[in-house]
């Protein structure tokens, strides 16, 4: 629907199924007489391609022009002030910083369960929990 999306996001969203999926003969690319995905034993596809910007562009712009198009993303003025507009990997970002300041959270089932598993293969139990 164009409330969730737009003619836009379904292109590449086909243009992902198309190189991980279907390029690589995985699951969804075997379709029944109905139309409909049929699974196999080879049901994982991936599709990895690398650019030579330098060679692309011929020149050694590329850094400074994606440094400008994220400035220029960022400082879009956000549809929600209270929210600033990220672009990719941002969230990542943030979430990493205050990680590694705060800690990784664990619910105690979790540390209960790491723990268990250190006792059983008899290693030390290093970690460490907040209160």
């Amino acid at each position: 629907s164009r409330v969730l999306g737009s003619h836009k996001g379904h292109g590449l969203g086909m243009m992902v199924e198309i190189l991980c999926a279907t390029l690589s003969n995985s699951w969804t690319s075997h379709l029944d007489e109905d139309g409909q995905p049929q699974r196999t034993t080879f049901d994982v596809g991936h599709f990895f391609m690398a650019i030579d910007q330098d060679r692309l562009r011929g020149d050694k712009g590329f850094g400074v022009d994606l440094d400008a198009l994220h400035k220029l993303l960022r400082d879009t003025k956000p549809v929600d002030p209270d929210h600033k507009v990220m672009i990719p990997g941002d969230p990542e970002r943030l979430a990493y910083a205050q990680r590694a300041h705060e800690g990784i959270p664990i619910s105690a089932t979790l540390m209960d369960e790491v723990r268990h598993v250190a006792q059983e293969s008899a290693v030390p139990f290093v970690m460490t929990q907040k209160t």
